[in-house]
């Protein structure tokens, strides 16, 4: 009687994560893949990947909530992440995870006929980054058509763990880019108006405050 018991958990655990797969195709732009995403906590951080599978196929994979919005926060623990999507056309696509902040990120993509490991994180070399040299994490992958894609990826990082990851055609990566650029350009372009100022108001006055002031902004 277990036995059946565990068998109908497992199948329904399956039908579960199968089921409403999305597609994509040549003409999808930008595809959330994170809003499809399960997540798993590694507390003991040993788990391996053919563990982590098969804690897959057996349900123990938590999906995001509203509140949660795919944010960790600060976490020591290893999280791992698992995504399923087919392709109707052939496209070339790019795998964006946006969050600068990992420092340790491996990525697997298993197809039918291959896998994909892709390997970075801000304590690994920059050149790990692939040929997009991308200030996040960024890589080219080519799609076949009839593909059922299963996306695994394992975060490791002392810092924030924002789980940002999506499919974007070229375009849509290079416009994400330039805007993001034009954000900080801004943004950067504001402070080093504000320690300007703030030094010709202390060469002016002679008051500590304002060099005070721009050391704070320096060291923020």
């Amino acid at each position: 009687m277990k036995f059946f018991s565990s068998l109908i958990f497992l199948l329904s655990s399956l039908t579960l994560f199968t089921q409403n797969i999305p597609s994509i195709d040549d003409e999808t732009d930008l595809f959330p893949l994170d809003q499809y995403t399960q997540y798993l906590i590694d507390s003991s951080n040993t788990l391996r990947l053919p563990e982590v599978k098969i804690k897959l196929e057996q349900g123990k994979f938590n999906g995001f909530s509203k509140d949660k919005k795919n944010v960790f926060g600060f976490n020591p623990n290893t999280i791992w992440l698992a995504a399923k999507f087919k392709v109707t056309e052939n496209t070339h696509k790019i795998l964006n995870f946006e969050c600068p902040y990992h420092e340790y990120l491996d990525i697997y993509l298993f197809k039918k006929s291959s896998t994909h490991h892709f390997s970075s994180g801000n304590l690994r070399p920059f050149s790990t980054r692939g040929k997009l040299k991308s200030t996040d994490f960024a890589w080219p992958i080519e799609l076949e058509k009839g593909e059922q894609i299963l996306m695994i990826a394992k975060i490791k990082s002392n810092s924030t763990v924002i789980t940002n990851v999506k499919l974007k055609s070229t375009y849509s990566y290079h416009n994400f880019n330039i805007n993001k650029n034009i954000y900080y350009g801004f943004f950067f372009g504001v402070l080093a108006i504000m320690i300007f100022y703030n030094l010709f108001i202390y060469n002016t006055l002679k008051e500590k405050t304002y060099l005070y002031y721009v050391i704070s902004v320096i060291l923020t």
